[in-house]
């Protein structure tokens, strides 16, 4: 099992290199942090780990004047997160996903990606696996985001579905 030492080190490398990305030229609407903190287990009897923290960084590309008209109106994004997983261990995921305004603070989108955590070897059989997430997102002008992803049931282990919520901060 990682250490919480080694969990918090590996974080910890993540935030200079979040810093040099927020300094490239036109990064302010660019780049947001993420701050990973809470997580909601659905089956709450396998002493799941409730407190996911980590942070990751994200680099948003808008939308795409010339998309085809079924993704007019899709924001599309990639990042790159380190946590904690439901196990306590060391988790990094990195993905690419869309989002759409559905009210006029709220957008859901779609994530897809890979995770890796440590003993998903054991577990999995792989050392990292492949994901596709729903989440929703609050979006204001001012203010951070929080955005709500859904991780369904996955039979190989025991964690019964879960919510995972982040805090995500425009860099400036």
């Amino acid at each position: 099992m990682m250490s919480k030492r080694r969990i918090c080190l590996f974080v910890a490398a993540l935030l200079p290199w979040a810093a040099v990305v927020a300094a490239e030229p036109d990064a302010a609407a660019n780049y947001r942090l993420h701050i990973n903190g809470i997580a909601f287990h659905f089956d709450k009897g396998n002493g799941s780990n409730e407190n996911n923290w980590g942070v990751g960084i994200e680099r948003m590309f808008g939308q795409k004047p010339n998309a085809p008209s079924f993704l007019q109106g899709w924001s599309t994004f990639f990042e790159l997160d380190a946590y904690q997983d439901s196990y306590s261990k060391l988790g990094v995921s990195a993905g690419f996903g869309m989002q759409r305004p559905m009210f006029r603070y709220l957008d859901a989108g779609l994530k897809v990606g890979l995770v890796y955590e440590d003993g998903l070897q054991e577990d999995a059989g792989s050392p990292v696996l492949p994901y596709l997430l729903p989440f929703i997102e609050t979006r204001f002008e001012r203010a951070p985001s929080i955005r709500a992803t859904l991780v369904p049931p996955f039979p190989p282990f025991d964690i019964g579905g879960l919510v995972s919520l982040q805090l995500i901060v425009d860099l400036p």
